[in-house]
């Protein structure tokens, strides 16, 4: 179940898909909306063209506790796949998010949470690298290489006990890269790593309900869209 983008509001002329949304080929009509902030009739909204040619579209807006609610009926729903919260900067929408995560997880819902950002653009695949550092409770660095070994591997190895030792060594590498390689190896390490989050992905959705949260779609990086759409 991915909770990503977001469609619940039904508009008549169709809409350009986001580039994103190209990618991970998203039917707009498998995408599920939950707005927040006040309701409002868009065709009554001053607009250039004549009164004809407006889209006679509502949108329903919802405040924190009921949005909350919904989005976690939504994800408990297993016809809907695709869910999205919108609305305003500053309206909480992370905030219903944060809060709502501990509710899952103590339904024993798997959730990968990753808050994109200009910061998680800097790497390639900082968005699921850092989805993965918090599903594992650990952090973004570490001091020194004595402080890996000692805390860090142990966690991540107690946590994906069916990766074999060359596998758990390459995914400890992409959670926090140290080793070098060369560029002619580019490709069939890439597909290395495709190949080993697949695999953690579908073992840990086998085991229980798996949610993938996406804060700020805008700066997912191109990587994760791979991961998603191998």
């Amino acid at each position: 179940m991915l909770l990503q983008l977001i469609k619940e509001q039904q508009v008549q002329e169709p809409q350009e898909k986001n580039e994103k949304e190209e990618k991970l080929n998203l039917n707009p009509a498998e995408i599920f909306e939950i707005n927040i902030g006040e309701n409002v009739d868009i065709s009554q909204i001053d607009n250039p063209l004549p009164k004809e040619e407006k889209a006679e579209t509502h949108i329903k807006y919802y405040e924190q506790p009921e949005a909350k609610d919904r989005l976690y009926s939504a994800i408990k729903d297993d016809r809907k796949h695709i869910i999205a919260l919108s609305g305003q900067e500053g309206f909480g929408k992370s905030t219903i998010i944060k809060l709502l995560i501990p509710t899952l997880n103590k339904d024993n819902i798997n959730v990968l949470f990753s808050e994109c950002s200009a910061n998680t653009q800097l790497s390639p695949y900082g968005a699921i690298q850092q989805a993965f550092r918090k599903y594992l409770a650990l952090p973004d660095f570490y001091a020194n290489y004595d402080i890996f070994e000692k805390t860090f591997k142990p966690v991540i190895t107690s946590a994906f006990p069916f990766l074999n030792r060359q596998e758990l060594a390459c995914l400890c590498n992409f959670l926090y890269p140290a080793e070098q390689a060369f560029y002619e190896n580019i490709l069939i390490n890439q597909q290395n790593v495709y190949d080993i989050l697949d695999k953690v992905i579908t073992k840990i959705s086998e085991i229980y309900p798996l949610v993938l949260i996406i804060d700020s779609f805008e700066y997912l990086g191109g990587f994760f869209l791979a991961v998603l759409n191998p």
